[in-house]
């Protein structure tokens, strides 16, 4: 028993946080520090955050527009990800005994997905579109294996269609084009797109169903803009206590409701221009995502406290089963690991454009303010797609 006791406050003492570096590049980020976070992110962190440091240095080197440095973050967190897929006995045994803290981070299923979506975005602001169009695969995939969970992942599915449209994959664009629109009410321009690409592939049916009231001419040109609002929510802990000391511990998201950013006008020295925009809410995702988990996280729980309440039994001693109740009780902790650096919401704005010189301004309404965001002067040519990234934060 003296034995197991010294064992568990080992552990106790190393787990319920996460590193160092990590919580300092995280508040050096809040506090508009980019270069310092990234700089903090240089130290390494132990095995048990090390997919979450690859996640949060590849986001804020892609705030800070070092998209080649950011994808080789992004690239390192899809190895540790694959590596995490062999399970790893002793730590779900030492996780039993105490909490899931002793484990190593894997993310939620939403957190994966976004890192193949900003390695889309990374290739293609680069313009590399050929490793653009592989992680839209690996993209497809997860969808594919959880799709209740990423149903509303809406930006990366209209990426994912864009990535194949670069490539002049059309059937595999339109393929997830029509997914998006199953999940929503395409606008004006989406429906425009399905029906012409329903009928340059000779799918007839479908293109008389899109097909809208009034044709426009196609755009020569286009402009992307990935635009990120304000900051992701974050875990926390909801306990529920059954006398005497039976404690379940589950991570839950904090709730923010905060409403989504909103498109007033786009516009440049030639007037207001056309725009399309599609928009990811990343606390409802986050939400969708762990409520996938629940089962299994409530499954695990149960199974760990009825083990603490076995081990709390192995005494005849009631003041020395009175510490162990206490001692099980302050160890069981809900992981509350997250990506913290991730925007609030993410969208993604096209805006056609005719060939030559332009200064594109985007009004937004995000948060009770209207944001005005100078694109500056751009060069654009017929038949080219250019691409621009953006964050405003809290």
């Amino acid at each position: 028993m003296k034995t197991q006791f010294l064992i568990l406050s080992i552990i106790l003492i190393s787990t319920g946080c996460v590193s160092g570096p990590l919580q300092d590049a995280r508040q050096a980020f809040y506090n508009q520090q980019p270069f310092k976070a990234a700089q903090l992110l240089d130290t390494s962190v132990g095995k048990r955050d090390r997919l979450l440091h690859y996640m949060e240095k590849g986001q804020i080197l892609h705030y800070l527009k070092q998209y080649e440095d950011s994808s080789r973050e992004f690239l390192q967190s899809e190895i540790v990800m694959e590596q995490q897929d062999i399970v790893n006995l002793g730590q779900q045994s030492a996780s039993m005994l105490t909490n899931d803290w002793v484990t190593e981070y894997k993310g939620e299923y939403s957190e994966r997905l976004w890192v193949h979506t900003y390695l889309m975005m990374n290739f293609l602001l680069t313009y590399n579109h050929e490793k653009a169009q592989v992680e839209a695969r690996k993209a497809i995939k997860l969808f594919q294996k959880y799709p209740q969970a990423l149903k509303s992942a809406y930006f990366t599915r209209v990426l994912v269609g864009l990535c194949f449209e670069n490539m002049g994959m059309l059937d595999d664009a339109y393929l997830e084009y029509k997914k998006l629109a199953q999940e929503i009410k395409p606008s004006t321009p989406m429906q425009e797109r399905l029906y012409r690409f329903a009928a340059s592939l000779g799918f007839d049916a479908d293109a008389r169903k899109y097909r809208p009231k009034h044709l426009h001419k196609p755009a020569p040109a286009e402009l992307i803009l990935f635009a990120g609002f304000g900051n992701a929510p974050v875990k926390i802990s909801k306990d529920i206590i059954i006398p005497p000391s039976v404690r379940f511990s589950f991570p839950s998201y904090e709730t923010r409701k905060i409403a989504r950013p909103k498109v007033i006008t786009v516009a440049d020295v030639t007037g207001t221009l056309a725009f399309e925009t599609i928009v990811t809410d990343m606390e409802l995702l986050a939400e969708e995502s762990l409520k996938v988990r629940a089962a299994k996280i409530i499954a695990k729980e149960t199974a760990r406290a009825a083990l603490k309440e076995s081990m709390a039994h192995t005494t005849n001693d009631p003041w020395v089963e009175l510490v162990v109740r206490l001692f099980l009780l302050v160890l069981e902790q809900a992981d509350t690991r997250c990506w913290q650096t991730l925007p609030g919401a993410q969208m993604l704005v096209r805006i056609p454009l005719e060939p030559g010189k332009h200064h594109v301004l985007v009004k937004v309404h995000y948060h009770g303010s209207l944001h005005e965001i100078d694109l500056g002067p751009l060069q654009i040519k017929t038949g080219q797609r250019k691409y621009m990234s953006i964050r405003i934060t809290d």
